[in-house]
């Protein structure tokens, strides 16, 4: 993480899966349960 410069996973999520997410580039495999252990992004 230090190379991206994250201080922690929120900045990730916030930098990296929330665009993307946002003009459906990704998706989510579970979207009603985005905390679960078997959670992908396709």
């Amino acid at each position: 993480m230090a190379v991206a410069r994250l201080k922690d996973r929120g900045d990730f999520s916030e930098n990296f899966l929330q665009s993307p997410l946002a003009v459906g580039l990704i998706e989510q495999t579970l979207p009603d349960s985005p905390n679960s252990p078997t959670e992908n992004i396709n």
